[in-house]
C-alpha cells in the first residue's frame, strides 16, 4: 500500500505547506515545534469554566491558565500552567465536572 501511503502523506505536506509549516516540498519548516509530553490539567470542582487561552497558545510553568467559579461568580478554582510549553486543547464549552479535563498543555523541543 505504499502508493496509499504516498498520497495521504503528499496531502499533509500540501496542507502543512499551505499554512507555512514546511518549506515548499523540500523538507520540514525549520520552526516546526515537537511536543514532547503532555500534561492534563483537571478540575477538582464543578462550576463553570473560564480561559482567555486558545489551543495554540504558549504558557510558562505557574501562570494563570482558567478558573472556575460557581453559578453566583465565586471563583472556586484557579488552574496553572504545570510547564512550559503550548496549549493543544482546551474545553469547549463553560460547564465542568470535577475531575473533567479542562486543558492540554505539550512540552515543546526542537528535534
Amino acid at each position: 500500500q505504499q502508493e496509499e501511503v504516498a498520497l495521504v502523506k503528499k496531502g499533509i505536506y500540501n496542507i502543512m505547506d499551505e499554512l507555512n509549516m514546511y518549506a515548499n516540498g523540500s523538507g520540514p519548516h525549520p520552526n516546526i515545534k515537537y511536543g514532547t509530553s503532555q500534561s492534563y490539567i483537571r478540575a477538582k470542582a464543578t462550576g463553570i469554566f473560564y480561559s482567555d487561552l486558545e489551543a495554540g497558545d504558549a504558557v510558562v510553568k505557574d501562570t494563570t491558565v482558567g478558573y472556575t467559579t460557581d453559578e453566583f461568580g465565586a471563583v472556586i478554582e484557579t488552574f496553572k500552567a504545570p510547564n512550559d510549553g503550548i496549549i493543544l486543547y482546551k474545553l469547549g464549552t463553560p460547564p465542568v465536572n470535577s475531575s473533567d479535563t479542562v486543558m492540554c498543555i505539550t512540552t515543546i523541543s526542537k528535534k
